[in-house]
């Protein structure tokens, strides 16, 4: 078993945070700026999709939807088509810049739509702008993970419906919104991506056939990362220090240092009863460093000093709910989205409570300060009734 190093040294929360559906890793910092640009303004910044803000965006009055109650859904109803479509598959909190403005959430959805990337303005004016087409093209595979590298723009992993050409990975360069195609070398299989994570040393994207790295010049096959070096489908990844956790669609929990094959270890659920399932669906770091782990169905977590596997009680109607994304908010609390609604885990007595009913397929935590005029916030993605917005107590 693995000794307690695997999750050696304090590990801030904001460099772990998780979606799901895919994993995406982002530093952020605070900044305050006036709100209230509508859409085509004068003198609008530019936007996140594109150097013209007014060309796609539509204003939204969050703080002032949530001035006088705690949770909202944000629909395409109640935004004016804002939330181009109530079927949202993952939700990614974007990095900022020095000055703060470009404070928000990207949003990947999960139908064939025109507009299949969004970005939720919190840090300027308050509302959402709609991403692409790709070079004069639709995506037409739902968007399975979204990861931003300060370096190498907005990576965008899809996964496909129908036969096209027009799935696979795409990359937005910051600033000019322009959008590159970046098919997998196997066309049958490769195309479908699951997961998406960023760090300084690149981007990795979870596909079928194993992980991939991006570097900025070309992509190169991460067989290091998978147990025996054999590639298999890959749906979550995360990493805590020198160790990366690979989460396999049903081959278990991977814990690889590469820089110490020795201390590798594969969890199954045979090997380790306490391993919510073989199908990892979404990992995710606590305060406490603890390692989360969704699995479908059914939750657990290991714990850094010990290196125990603890499988958590998600209560009545039992473990049957699958798990499909994880976060942390400033309490270290977990947030669980999962196809039974939007749950946490409460750290002091380790109970599971249901904030929200419906389905959830990712959920992420906009920190205090993280936007002027917006308090902490879980906001979860779900299918068919938009965002879900509520402060976090």
């Amino acid at each position: 078993m693995i000794e307690s190093e695997i999750l050696s040294g304090k590990v801030n929360r904001r460099q772990f945070l998780e979606i799901s559906a895919g994993a995406a890793w982002v530093l952020m910092s605070s900044c305050a700026l006036p709100l209230g640009l509508g859409r085509g303004s004068a003198g609008s910044p530019a936007g996140r999709c594109s150097p013209d803000l007014s060309a796609s965006f539509k204003g939204v009055d969050i703080a002032g939807m949530l001035a006088n109650r705690d949770e909202v859904f944000l629909t395409s109803e109640n935004t004016d088509g804002a939330i181009a479509n109530n079927h949202i598959r993952t939700v990614t909190l974007s990095l900022r810049e020095k000055d703060g403005i470009d404070a928000g959430i990207w949003l990947g959805y999960n139908r064939q739509i025109e507009n299949t990337v969004g970005f939720l303005q919190l840090g300027k004016g308050q509302g959402v702008e709609q991403c692409g087409p790709v070079n004069g093209k639709n995506i037409t595979g739902r968007v399975n993970a979204i990861a931003e590298h300060n370096e190498f723009g907005v990576v965008v992993g899809t996964d496909r419906w129908v036969p096209t050409d027009r799935f696979g990975v795409y990359i937005m360069e910051h600033g000019s919104g322009r959008w590159s195609q970046h098919l997998p070398e196997n066309p049958l299989n490769g195309d479908q991506t699951y997961a998406v994570y960023a760090d300084r040393e690149g981007v990795l994207v979870g596909t079928w056939e194993g992980i991939r790295r991006w570097d900025g010049k070309g992509w190169h096959q991460e067989n290091r990362l998978m147990p025996g070096g054999i590639p298999q489908p890959v749906h979550a990844i995360t990493r805590a220090g020198p160790r990366f956790w690979i989460g396999l669609l049903s081959g278990g929990l991977y814990s690889v240092n590469p820089d110490n094959l020795q201390s590798n270890f594969l969890y199954t659920h045979e090997n380790t009863p306490e391993l919510p399932s073989n199908n990892i669906r979404c990992l995710v770091v606590g305060n406490d460093n603890k390692l989360w782990i969704g699995g479908d169905p059914g939750l657990s977590f290991i714990d850094p000093q010990s290196g125990k596997l603890t499988r958590v009680d998600m209560q009545n109607p039992g473990d049957d709910k699958e798990v499909l994304g994880l976060a942390v908010d400033s309490g270290n609390r977990i947030l669980i989205a999962s196809n039974r609604g939007l749950w946490y885990v409460r750290q002091q007595g380790g109970a599971v409570l249901r904030i929200m009913d419906k389905k959830a397929n990712a959920v992420v935590v906009v920190p205090t300060g993280y936007a002027p005029g917006i308090p902490e916030l879980a906001v979860a993605a779900t299918e068919g009734n938009g965002l879900y917005l509520i402060k976090v107590p």
